[in-house]
């Protein structure tokens, strides 16, 4: 059995681009869940309070989160985007799931 796996798109980006990036996910994202991540060892809890994109935007910008995972519909697709620190800004990996995954599915 084959299990084809969905196609990553990588990028690098900078401080201005990653808060395009949030512009657009508040403007035309539906369904948007953000599941932020603290550190290695320090998840944040499941089921805590909802985090919202102003909350994430400073977060990340001034290094509280590890990371954070948008999962969201746009023109009934659903994406999945990790963003993450790295030299130069943060990585930006996104990737297409399924059209009929709903978000918080792999």
């Amino acid at each position: 059995m084959t299990v084809e796996l969905p196609e990553l798109q990588q990028e690098i980006i900078d401080a201005s681009t990653l808060e395009r990036l949030l512009d657009d996910l508040a403007a035309c994202a539906e369904d948007l869940e953000v599941l932020p991540k603290r550190g290695r060892h320090r998840p944040c809890e499941p089921g805590g309070s909802e985090w919202t994109l102003a909350a994430t935007r400073e977060a990340l910008l001034c290094g509280e989160l590890h990371g954070v995972q948008f999962r969201y519909r746009h023109q009934g697709q659903a994406w999945c985007d990790t963003v993450l620190p790295a030299p130069g800004g943060w990585r930006l990996t996104r990737m297409a799931l399924g059209a009929s995954s709903p978000p918080g599915t792999p």
